[in-house]
């Protein structure tokens, strides 16, 4: 399977729930048997019953999805021009498309397609959890007559996707874009490149022990203390990632 993401965003809940999506996607082509617990703990409704069909019956061979920048952005612009103004649907404000966005930031073959999700996060769900959730709401794919969102999640000429995951309201909007192939423009690789400097200091690596958030010993400062540190850096650079779960506490 493909190693999680350096994706080009901000760290914080927002950023962990596109990397798990990205993981779960890729489980759920390559093992759907995996969620067919999830699926019988659902009301068996005519939707459910049908997925849990579509794994009881599975013989294909699914290659995971590869990471690409390009569809991030294309998922990133939607995201971030529909949520903000709780508005859901394939065009955007400005009438773009979804060919339109990928197109923006890169040449494509004739594969391309967008799933949107519109769900509620559960107060103390970890982004994994949230993820997961998601993944089995565009599986199940209840609002869509011919579950088109369960057909891209399993179309074998999809090789590449990018996520988004931002707030719409109290709820949360998730911005799947794929490809069968896409080669990013030169001016989506710079802006990428800039953003991932920004982003993750340090390509390709997480924070270690080495570069705690004190150099006090860690009797003084405890891991716990850094990671209570580290959120509170991320709601002081964006809080809008946390809107979400405080609307959901508050009601």
């Amino acid at each position: 399977m493909p190693t999680v993401p350096q994706v080009p965003m901000i760290a914080g809940f927002n950023r962990d729930v596109a990397e798990h999506l990205f993981m779960l996607q890729n489980e759920i082509r390559v093992n759907p048997s995996s969620f067919y617990a999830d699926l019988k703990s659902l009301p068996g409704t005519a939707a459910v019953l049908e997925a849990m069909e579509v794994i009881d019956n599975w013989n294909q061979d699914l290659a995971p999805l590869a990471w690409n920048n390009g569809l991030f952005m294309s998922a990133q612009d939607h995201c971030l021009d529909l949520g903000p103004r709780q508005l859901i649907g394939p065009f955007g404000t400005d009438k773009s498309s979804p060919y339109d966005r990928i197109s923006k930031y890169g040449h494509t073959d004739f594969w391309r397609a967008e799933n949107r999700v519109l769900s509620s996060d559960v107060v103390g769900d970890p982004a994994a959890a949230v993820a997961r959730q998601i993944v089995i709401e565009m599986f199940v794919d209840s609002q869509h007559g011919g579950r088109p969102q369960r057909a891209n999640l399993l179309n074998p000429n999809l090789n590449h996707i990018g996520v988004f995951s931002c707030p719409h309201g109290d709820q949360r909007f998730t911005v799947l874009d794929y490809a069968g192939k896409m080669e990013l423009k030169a001016a989506a690789q710079n802006e990428i490149s800039t953003m991932l400097r920004k982003h993750h200091p340090k390509i390709g690596a997480r924070r270690t022990t080495e570069s705690r958030c004190s150099g006090l010993p860690v009797t003084e400062v405890t891991p716990v203390d850094c990671a209570v540190f580290d959120e509170l850096n991320n709601l002081r650079a964006k809080p809008s990632d946390f809107a979400i779960m405080l609307h959901n506490m508050l009601n």
